[in-house]
């Protein structure tokens, strides 16, 4: 008998001892920069949730309305007329007239009109959800919370990428990238995407379908390094979106 309790405490020790080296490997310090500037998410004293540009790739999250959900708290809806963000149940309503409650920062360029809120997804480094009122960083257009994208950069080697998907209705997107240093001081990179979907449902009066999309943009980012202590980033960017809505 002594000899099976010995045993069974020699198997229990090694597999714990495994599991805790699992754990430890999984473990990964994640940048974010919330609160205006780089800190571990482990660190930054709001309530955040981050989803990463190999994630949103990886589960092919193409918009908004996709990343609501992963996040929680967090929603995006559609009707006719406008998109309304929601966090922990607080938004606007469909009154286009009104800024989103959800404040919307795209490199940190505010976006405030719900219909922004269509945008799409491509070629990102991270989206960061911040919850909560964040009127003392982002201003008075964040009562119910924040939402930053951070577009990917050129980065310290040339690479790129073409991606090819196609779905139901008619549905297609491509999208593209390729970026890297110039010289020692400056990088480029440029990325576009186009999709197009014929829509779900049949529109007998028009002739067509109803929910069809059609939405192409392309973006231009420049890193500059002036000095070894100051860093430029020039960044230009044109979308169009068009659709019927069902």
């Amino acid at each position: 008998m002594k000899r099976l309790i010995s045993s069974a405490i020699a198997v229990t020790a090694s597999v714990m001892f495994a599991i805790t080296n699992i754990h430890a490997a999984e473990l990964e310090e994640i940048i974010v920069t919330a609160t205006k500037k780089e800190e571990s998410l482990q660190d930054v004293s709001v309530s955040v949730s981050v989803i990463s540009g190999d994630k949103i790739q990886e589960a092919g999250l193409h918009d908004l309305k996709d990343i609501g959900q992963y996040i929680p708290n967090f929603s995006v809806s559609e009707n006719a007329i406008s998109t309304i963000a929601t966090m922990r149940g607080v938004g606007v309503g469909a009154n286009q007239s009104f800024e989103q409650s959800v404040g919307l920062f795209v490199d940190g360029v505010h976006l405030a009109k719900g219909r922004q809120f269509r945008t799409g997804l491509f070629d990102v480094e991270r989206v960061e959800v911040l919850r909560g009122p964040q009127g003392t960083l982002f201003g008075r257009n964040s009562t119910a919370g924040a939402m930053q994208f951070i577009s990917a950069g050129p980065g310290q080697e040339l690479e790129g990428y073409v991606r090819l998907t196609q779905g139901n209705f008619g549905k297609t997107r491509i999208a593209a990238a390729v970026g890297g240093p110039v010289n020692d001081r400056l990088g480029v990179r440029v990325s576009g995407v186009w999709e197009q979907e014929d829509g779900m449902v049949k529109n007998v009066p028009e002739k067509g379908n109803a929910g069809w999309t059609d939405y192409s943009a392309m973006r231009l980012v420049a890193d500059f390094q002036a000095t070894d202590d100051f860093d430029v980033r020039f960044k230009a960017q044109f979308g169009r979106s068009d659709g019927s809505p069902l």
